[in-house]
């Protein structure tokens, strides 16, 4: 593989996709993977030859490069994919140090989808007549789901009400409430969905990413709600500051939420900047 150049790689990215399988990488994970060292690739083309003229310090400027365009959680994110894929082709010595990011104790305003801008996309998905898209962003921002784990919504397990989630080699049972089920059901019925997953695209197959953010970010759009917050994952992420302000439980919403860390759901429970300012200023009066 080593004498590979950099055209014949790109080419033969199935080789390490089907590697990224047999280590149980998650679908969605392992297309990012595969879309980031294809940008790796591309930015090696001209600077070496072959696979095997990797250098360390070529690795290094690519990160250099990365950090004038993207900010530093998604510059790791790429360069994990990176470290993986030169593993992979036995150039370990080449893998570099992640960032290094200062925590940020709150979320940007312009990315902190509230309850209400939540509740009116759905209101205006149920009035343009897109059930689907109404149900399913209910139901993410119900759950706190991923969107690669509502094709574990299905009719069997609507029925049974025991909902099981398989996601990144775990299994999690999630609760959902009654009047959620029951909506669901609904749907299913309305829908002729007799077995299955419940939210499938007309062909049949499960509900694509990309579909679903499209969808998303033109009902933003029309209500007026800031694109940065258009996002699915971000329902994800409203959930989990509404439970966490409600019970303070981080443990049990970690694992809700099938994270492997607590650390990783911190990231989920942080407030709006202009919270965080609030409660400074309210604790600022109690010592001036």
């Amino acid at each position: 593989m080593e004498t590979w150049n950099m055209e014949t790689a790109a080419n033969k990215l199935v080789l390490y996709r089907e590697s990224l399988c047999e280590e149980e990488k998650s679908k969605a994970t392992i297309e990012k993977y595969e879309r980031d060292v294809r940008k790796f690739l591309k930015f090696l083309d001209g600077r070496c030859e072959t696979l095997g003229g990797i250098t360390k310090s070529m690795v290094v400027e690519y990160k250099e490069e990365l950090l004038k365009g993207y900010e530093g959680s998604s510059v790791n994110s790429m360069l994990a994919a990176v470290n993986n894929y030169l593993y992979y082709i036995s150039k370990g010595e080449c893998r570099v140090k992640q960032i290094r990011i200062q925590k940020i104790p709150y979320i940007d305003d312009e990315k902190c989808l509230s309850v209400e801008e939540y509740k009116s996309m759905v209101n205006t998905a149920r009035e343009e007549g897109k059930e689907r898209l109404a149900m399913i962003l209910e139901t993410l921002g119900s759950t706190g789901l991923r969107v690669s784990e509502l094709s574990d919504i299905t009719l069997e397990r609507l029925k049974s009400g025991v909902i099981s989630i398989h996601n990144k080699g775990k299994v999690r049972t999630i609760a959902m409430t009654k009047d959620l089920r029951k909506k669901l059901l609904r749907y299913a019925k309305s829908h002729k969905v007799l077995s299955g997953p419940i939210f499938v695209t007309k062909s049949g197959k499960s509900v694509d990413r990309s579909n679903l953010w499209r969808e998303i970010q033109r009902i933003c759009k029309r209500i007026g709600i800031a694109l940065k917050k258009a996002f699915p994952h971000n329902l994800r992420h409203m959930f989990a500051m509404c439970y966490y302000k409600i019970e303070k439980d981080i443990v049990g919403l970690s694992e809700f939420l099938g994270h492997n860390s607590i650390e990783t759901t911190k990231i989920y429970t942080k407030g709006s900047y202009t919270n965080f300012i609030r409660k400074l200023e309210k604790m600022n009066r109690t010592i001036q």
